[in-house]
């Protein structure tokens, strides 16, 4: 019984030890960089991402070698320099062409979007679609726009100015000042409270 016990121990730590094995067998053979938005791949001096960059690896470039370092980095060659590269990003198979990246939006600098806002003064209550969520207040009146804060249900701020969508806020408190959409907005009264 003991003899059996101490057979399947044995046999259980030979299982875990190939493991890493298993793991870096799946890097033999020729690799290639395959990112998913077509751009480079970072080549760092050490495994993580607080280590100095040594060269940017064109995507769909096959690596003069690879050795796999950890679950997340393998020690790749490229064009006669050496380095750390992220292993999620490495393929067997060579990319067949390359993805067309989503464009971020950026802000408009257009001043069309300030468009038919007439200036008030009056407060409003925060009121967020869910009892436990909260709104984006924005750097302008648009959805593409950065969020500069957030504000949860009941936050009283100070209308400036506003058209049928948006409303310019600014929170006394704080001092901010940015743009929330109306249909997230109750009128509060005189502000007194916040």
């Amino acid at each position: 019984m003991k003899n059996r016990i101490l057979v399947y121990l044995v046999l259980v730590m030979l299982l875990v030890s190939m493991f890493p094995v298993m793991s870096a067998s799946a890097l033999i053979g020729p690799q290639y960089v395959s990112t998913s938005n077509g751009k480079g791949l970072n080549m760092r001096s050490g495994p993580s991402k607080d280590f100095d960059v040594v060269t940017t690896i064109p995507y769909a470039a096959q690596l003069s070698s690879v050795d796999y370092y950890d679950s997340a980095w393998s020690y790749v060659g490229y064009n006669g320099y050496y380095g750390y590269c992220m292993t999620r990003y490495l393929s067997s198979t060579k990319p067949s062409s390359k993805p067309t990246p989503t464009a971020t939006p950026k802000p408009s600098a257009s001043t069309d979007i300030y468009k038919n806002f007439s200036q008030t003064s009056y407060y409003v209550t925060v009121r967020p679609s869910t009892p436990a969520g909260f709104v984006n207040l924005r750097w302008g009146p648009s959805k593409t726009l950065a969020v500069y804060n957030i504000y949860y249900a009941g936050y009283t701020l100070k209308v400036l100015a506003q058209n049928d969508t948006w409303a310019q806020l600014y929170d006394e408190s704080t001092g901010i000042c940015g743009f929330m959409m109306r249909s997230f907005l109750t009128a509060a009264g005189d502000g007194s409270g916040s």
